[in-house]
C-alpha cells in the first residue's frame, strides 16, 4: 500500500483520500451506535464469561496457552442464547410502552439493524487500517524510502530461509499448483 500511495498519486490527492476516509470512518462509528447499544449486554457477557471460561481451561492445562479456542467456543454460545432472549425482551418493552406497532416495527426491523452495525464496524475497520499507508504517502521522503527498503530486505530475507528449508520445492513436489521459483524476488537488492 505504501509503494501504490507515494509514487501513484500527488500530495492533493492524499490529502482529499485522507479527508474523505476520516469522514468515512466518522459516519461508520455514528452508524455503529444503535446496534452497539442493543448489543452492548451480550457483549460484555460474553466477553467477561468467555475469559473466565478460558482462565479456567489454560489453568487446568498442560498444552492451552492462551486458550483462544475456548473464547471463541463460550462467546458463540452465549450469544446464541442472549440475542434471542434480549430480542425479545426489547419486543416486549417496546410493545409496554409504545404499544403495538412499536413492538411489530422493532421485531422485524432490530435484526437488520444489528446485522448493519456488523457491516458497519468492518468496513469501519478495515478504512481505518488503510489510513497509516496514507499518511506515509503524505510524509513522504526518507520516511517512506525507508519502509520500503526494509520491506524489500524482509522479502529478500523470507526468501532466504524459504529456499535453505526447500518449502517450496517440498510443496511443489506434493502438487500444490501456482508457486513461484524463488527467482521472483530477484530484481530485489538488499538495503545498503
Amino acid at each position: 500500500q505504501v509503494s501504490h500511495h507515494r509514487f501513484m498519486h500527488p500530495p492533493q490527492i492524499l490529502l482529499y483520500l485522507l479527508c474523505y476516509r476520516l469522514l468515512l470512518v466518522l459516519a461508520y462509528s455514528l452508524a455503529v451506535l444503535p446496534g452497539l447499544l442493543l448489543c452492548f449486554p451480550v457483549l460484555t457477557t460474553a466477553k467477561v464469561y468467555a475469559g473466565k471460561k478460558a482462565r479456567e481451561a489454560v489453568r487446568n492445562s498442560t498444552v492451552k496457552i492462551a486458550g483462544r479456542d475456548v473464547i471463541a467456543t463460550w462467546k458463540v454460545l452465549i450469544t446464541l442464547v442472549l440475542i434471542p432472549s434480549l430480542h425479545f425482551l426489547y419486543t416486549f418493552l417496546a410493545y409496554f410502552y409504545g404499544g403495538d406497532r412499536m413492538a411489530v416495527s422493532y421485531f422485524f426491523f432490530a435484526p437488520f439493524v444489528c446485522a448493519g452495525a456488523i457491516k458497519c464496524t468492518e468496513n469501519g475497520i478495515r478504512v481505518w487500517k488503510s489510513l497509516g499507508a496514507l499518511i506515509v504517502g503524505l510524509k513522504g521522503g526518507k520516511y517512506g524510502d525507508d519502509l520500503l527498503k526494509q520491506r524489500n530486505h524482509l522479502k529478500l530475507e523470507i526468501r532466504k530461509v524459504v529456499d535453505e528449508f526447500g518449502w517450496l520445492a517440498r510443496l511443489q513436489s506434493e502438487g500444490w499448483t501456482g508457486l513461484t521459483p524463488s527467482d521472483s524476488f530477484s530484481d530485489l537488492e538488499p538495503p545498503q
